[in-house]
């Protein structure tokens, strides 16, 4: 679990099957939690999942969902 400086708790996990990749968060702004995946072909870019903490941690400082 990392507690970013905002006081976002973010939890997450990547599992690996054959030729799949996929990613999973758990993440909370102390009121509001959601629970993410996102699955892709390993042969995708790796940067895909940098992007997608990114949108992640913009809805939660948002407060978008």
């Amino acid at each position: 679990m990392v507690i970013e400086d905002e006081k976002i708790l973010l939890a997450s996990v990547t599992f690996r099957k054959k030729t799949d990749i996929v990613r999973v968060w758990q993440i909370s702004d102390g009121k509001n939690f959601a629970f993410v995946t996102y699955t892709c072909d390993s042969g995708y870019p790796n940067d895909e999942i940098e992007k997608c903490e990114v949108i992640l941690r913009v809805v939660v400082k948002f407060g978008w969902f």
